[in-house]
């Protein structure tokens, strides 16, 4: 940040940044404004390349979601560790990116509104945009407005292929193919290769589930196959793509074989890796010993006050709404601390609710938990956690300050 306001979320002082940062600051020694958000920079160096290691074990490509964390310095990492590009889902997260420095983009959304599509178009010069697509009359129209504002680019767009009551996507094998016919046609428009996204099919991880995910992959992998026999694809290898954070191993065993056969490669887009979390991933994610790769660590952690003990049984946190994500399952205490002791496990206490400031915890009456403690909470879900902070403390394994990760919401 080139001018920082006086009062930042969670920092002491935003304008002492840099000299805390030198100095290694306690970032739980009491003098920061809780709540506070951390990440711990070696468990995001491990999580960053554990994925890196594996996409070179199975030979896929990676463009992981940028949307999770919008840290254009987390991205710079999975990059230098081998990701092939990055995924957003919006123009503005795709500017973001590209004003950063970063060429290569997969917009994982179909392009229809006019200003983003000049827009996309008139960058393309200076690197890559994939789209997706799923309607017929949406191409032309894109391939129309390519033709307006740069008449001599041509964008890659993937067959979105979706499932009934999902999201986009074409919902039948007969509907991507009549659609890559139609893209293949048009002049300004390339056809790319297939996409879905699998993550919504299930919020566990039980053989039912993978079985309900699997199958829809291998949906998109037929409609891959249906495209190539008929010679759609042209000297550009397909991309098949798919694979968020929970189910990328079933990704790449669905889709790899086809990819093999028609000279494509996969692309997986997992984005919530690099911190992991607490919660949704690590029940649902490979990592637990499903797929062939290191574990996943939680990198992410909110921390705030103890402000009450109201009651027996009963304690009162200063963490809410406003500072952590609970789409995904409400943030759990992970870890405590009293004044300049230890930083030990978080006793046997639970979160029951979060009110936008607050959050309720639950615990025996006679825990030793007092109004003052720093409490540290687990986060479900990274994606709708980061957004809500501009600014994060980068820390090392005794919390002591390593850096700052800035946020570009």
């Amino acid at each position: 940040m080139s001018e920082r306001p006086a009062v930042l979320k969670g920092w002491p002082d935003a304008r002492g940044i840099d000299a805390a940062v030198a100095a290694g600051a306690d970032v739980l020694g009491g003098a920061f404004r809780y709540p506070l958000a951390l990440l711990k920079d070696a468990a995001i160096d491990r999580n960053v390349a554990a994925m890196a290691a594996y996409c070179t074990a199975q030979d896929v490509l990676l463009a992981p979601h940028a949307k999770t964390t919008m840290a254009p310095a987390l991205c710079r990492r999975q990059l230098d560790a081998g990701a092939w590009g990055l995924t957003v889902a919006t123009w503005a997260q795709a500017q973001t990116m590209w004003e950063a420095g970063f060429h290569r983009l997969v917009l994982a959304n179909p392009l229809v509104g006019a200003g983003e599509i000049a827009w996309a178009a008139t960058s393309a010069g200076d690197g890559e945009i994939v789209s997706f697509a799923d309607d017929v009359d949406a191409v032309r129209r894109l391939d129309a407005g390519v033709a307006a504002a740069a008449p001599g680019a041509c964008l890659p767009v993937l067959v979105e292929v979706g499932y009934a009551g999902g999201r986009c996507g074409v919902r039948s094998v007969a509907a991507a193919v009549e659609l890559a016919s139609e893209i293949a046609a048009l002049p300004h428009l390339e056809l790319a290769g297939v996409a879905g996204f699998e993550g919504l099919l299930a919020a566990g991880a039980e053989p039912s589930e993978l079985a309900r995910v699997a199958g829809y992959l291998a949906a998109i992998a037929e409609a891959a196959e249906a495209i190539a026999a008929r010679g759609l694809f042209g000297a550009r290898p397909p991309l098949l793509s798919a694979g968020g954070s929970s189910f990328f191993d079933l990704a790449v065993d669905a889709l790899a074989p086809t990819a093999r056969a028609l000279g494509g490669r996969v692309l997986l887009r997992s984005g919530c890796y690099v911190t992991h979390d607490h919660g949704i991933y690590a029940r649902t994610g490979p990592s637990g010993g499903r797929a062939p790769i290191a574990p996943f660590e939680p990198a992410l952690e909110v921390w705030g006050l103890v402000l009450s003990r109201p009651e027996p049984g009963r304690a009162i946190a200063g963490v809410g709404k406003r500072d952590v994500a609970f789409d995904m399952g409400l943030p759990q205490p992970v870890a405590w601390r009293r004044g300049d002791g230890p930083v030990q496990a978080a006793p046997d206490v639970t979160t029951d609710a979060l009110n936008d400031q607050h959050a309720h915890l639950v615990l025996a009456a006679d825990a030793d938990l007092r109004p003052g403690d720093l409490i540290g909470f687990g986060i479900s879900h990274p994606c709708a956690a980061f957004d809500r902070w501009r600014s994060l403390a980068l820390v090392d394994e005794r919390y002591r300050l390593r850096g700052e990760i800035a946020t570009s919401f």
